[in-house]
């Protein structure tokens, strides 16, 4: 018998079936157990305290309760956290060393709640100083305890910004600078932290997550960006959001729209983080300003004009970080203003630079009207192809340029640095310290512009350049028709073609040059002929160096007084316009190196107290009619000198007239008679010749004594 042969297969019966299910219960029933097991240790984990449970069998249960609440919130959110401010932290600038009271929320990681209090710093006159809150109460080594209060502060006892270490407990509030004896500025060095961090994206946009997590009453919460969001509404972030922006987080705002935010609240790096064609306006704002390149890349290459116009309007306080900003003409008004640059942007080939650069042909880099200003630390730069880098128009007050560079306009015949455009209205108390104001960037003034500085318009004075180097131009400052200004401390007036000042029309307002310096030969200050009509103001130019044959024109009506400075050329005195106004220069204590000395028509005619000459000058002008000089011989009548001045006194014989000679005698009768009588009558001169005159009297019976100088032009 053949067996058939068939691969033997396992039965699938009930009983089979029960023991596998029977298995997989027994599984689950493990997997329950030991889930129960880690949730019963997870539970132990979230209810163990930092502090001790009140015990609700003691009389104390309710004290001891709301003692347990107040220490275990603020412990477990350190716990997590590290000092944070929740709200206030912050007094502003001050004249004098006392704050105003300013109150204060934080935790460190206890709950502090301290009450608005005043804050009277022991610094010097110039002085850093960091302010902390703490809950220590025991004070801590090296700071000063404010009375009883929860803040502190300690002092450099200088200006340099050593930060200290953070006491444990505390949390940082701000860095004070000291400036002769006033709180100057105010550093926010608050960490602000809000109760919850959630990402935007979760929210279907911008906008909705606004509305999701923000409002009154709602918890303070942080909104965590990492991705581009559009804002296509008109949107205001609420007081309890903070935004912080992550690496390629951004906020695109459309045409027309407005995004309203509280700049202080937003934590991002130096990246741009606003973009489209809408509007940011912010709220609040550090006060040393919201980040440029929140807007602009500064990299040299890209346009940021765009971005540049978003942030002013954002913010009238801007931190510009190191870089280049490529943009078209930048116009701005307004009060306020503070731009900040690097601190060290004002230093040759040094990386750290803060430029704002002409992108191309343009009418200007920056122009400027407004009041209560500030731009420091900039370098403005034409890039040759401006009209004028900086265009400041009128009505403008009160406006402070430090350690600024402006630079590099158009060549001549059209290019200005500096434009003091005074139109209809007012340009004054305007101040350029420590600036560099240059026509052209190449040291070797191949491309010179036409003016370094213009200042133009009847209502332009009163405005100051303050240790100021103004170099390469044709003219290096140009005063228009009825406007002043003060050069101060240092300012130096280097290469230069035309002249150094150059006055295109008068009479000028008040015009100062105090401690000036040049080393470039030819005119200093000269001017169109205009410029002799008579003068409302005077100029004055005192201590300053003439250190090259740098000669000066001055017309004589305008009112000069020169004090005190140091010429190594002619200073050539040329008479008002039609020869009608006379105003004589005043000169005192001046040096004039060999052979140099007054020239011109009218040089002889210069009033001058203690002038120093060289030997070789001869004395053969008039020095004065009031005061005797040095090198000129006493003498009575007849006496002569190579001053070409004669003096003497003589008495009427009670008489009408009395008749004065002399000898030798004069070469004729063209010379000047100045008299002065001890009596309280009328004295005149008639019969001149080259020998004698007559002096004459209204007393017919005059016994008058009378002074005479005889000089000539």
């Amino acid at each position: 018998m053949v067996r058939s042969h068939h691969s033997l297969q396992p039965a699938w019966g009930l009983k089979t079936m029960l023991n596998w299910f029977r298995g997989i219960i027994v599984c689950m029933l493990l997997m329950v157990a030991f889930t129960l097991v880690a949730m019963a240790n997870d539970a132990t984990l979230r209810v163990d305290p930092f502090n001790t449970l009140p015990d609700s069998n003691t009389g104390t249960f309710r004290t001891n309760s709301r003692v347990y609440w107040e220490h275990e919130k603020a412990q477990h959110d350190g716990r997590y956290f590290s000092a944070f401010v929740d709200s206030g932290g912050l007094h502003g600038e001050s004249s004098s060393l006392v704050s105003f009271p300013f109150a204060t929320i934080a935790y460190v990681p206890e709950r502090i709640n301290q009450v608005a209090t005043a804050i009277t710093y022991a610094a010097i006159a110039n002085d850093i100083c960091w302010t902390i809150i703490s809950s220590d109460n025991n004070g801590i080594t090296g700071w000063t305890r404010v009375g009883t209060t929860s803040y502190y502060y300690q002092c450099e006892g200088d200006t340099t910004p050593n930060q200290p270490d953070l006491p444990a407990n505390s949390a940082w509030l701000m860095r004070i600078t000291v400036t002769t004896s006033t709180i100057a500025t105010v550093t926010d060095l608050r960490k602000l932290f809000l109760e919850g961090v959630m990402h935007i994206e979760r929210s279907a946009s911008f906008v909705a997550a606004i509305n999701e997590y923000g409002g009154t009453g709602q918890p303070r919460v942080t909104l965590m960006l990492s991705s581009r969001m559009h804002v296509t509404t008109n949107t205001t972030l609420p007081s309890n959001i903070s935004l912080q922006v992550t690496s390629g987080g951004r906020m695109e705002i459309g045409a027309g729209i407005t995004l309203t935010l509280p700049c202080d609240r937003i934590f991002a790096a130096e990246d741009i983080i606003f973009t489209g064609a809408g509007s940011v306006v912010c709220s609040t704002y550090p006060s040393y300003g919201v980040s440029i390149r929140w807007f602009a890349t500064g990299d040299g290459v890209t346009n940021d004009t765009v971005g540049i116009a978003m942030a002013t309007v954002a913010s009238p306080r801007l931190a510009w970080s190191t870089g280049t900003y490529l943009t078209d003409p930048i116009t701005i008004t307004g009060q306020g203003i503070l731009w900040r640059g690097s601190r060290i942007s004002n230093i040759a080939g040094s990386a750290n630079r803060t430029i704002i650069r002409a992108r191309g042909t343009q009418a200007h880099v920056l122009r400027y009207s407004g009041q209560l200003s500030r731009f420091e630390d900039l370098i403005l730069d034409g890039a040759g192809t401006t009209t004028q880098t900086l265009h400041i128009i009128s009505p403008t007050t009160q406006v402070e340029f430090n350690n600024i560079i402006v630079q590099d306009p158009t060549p001549a015949p059209t290019g200005r640095v500096v434009f003091l455009d005074g139109g209809v209205s007012q340009i004054d108390k305007v101040v350029f310290r420590n600036c560099s104001i240059n026509g052209d960037i190449d040291i070797t003034g191949a491309q010179r512009a036409q003016v370094g500085v213009l200042i133009s318009g009847s209502n332009v004075f009163l405005n100051t350049f303050d240790n100021c180097n103004i170099r390469n131009a044709i003219r290096l400052v140009q005063f228009d028709l009825g406007s002043g200004a003060d050069f101060i401390n240092h300012t130096q007036f280097e290469e230069y073609t035309s002249a150094a000042v150059y006055i295109n029309g008068g009479p000028l307002q008040n015009v100062r040059f105090s401690q000036c310096y040049t080393e470039t030969a030819g005119t200093f200050l000269t001017g169109s002929s205009s410029y002799a009509s008579l003068g409302i103001g005077t100029i004055i130019i005192e201590q300053c160096r003439f250190n090259a044959a740098a000669s000066l024109t001055l017309y004589a009506g305008q009112p000069f007084l020169l004090i005190g400075n140091s010429f190594n050329t002619n200073v050539d005195v040329e008479p008002s316009a039609g020869g009608v106004f006379f105003t004589p220069p005043i000169s005192i204590g001046n040096s004039f190196s060999s052979p140099f000395d007054f020239s011109g028509s009218r040089g002889a005619q210069v009033i001058e107290v203690g002038d120093t000459l060289a030997a070789t000058v001869p004395r053969t002008r008039l020095r004065s009619l009031i005061v005797g000089w040095s090198g000129i011989p006493a003498g009575g009548a007849g006496a002569s000198d190579t001053s070409r001045i004669r003096h003497g006194s003589v008495t009427f014989p009670t008489a009408a007239s009395v008749v004065q000679s002399f000898s030798p005698a004069e070469s004729d009768e063209n010379y000047r008679v100045v008299l002065t009588g001890n009596r309280n009558e009328t004295f005149w001169v008639t019969g001149k010749t080259a020998g004698q005159f007559t002096i004459n009297s209204s007393n017919v019976a005059s016994s008058a004594t009378i002074d005479w100088w005889l000089y000539r032009n």
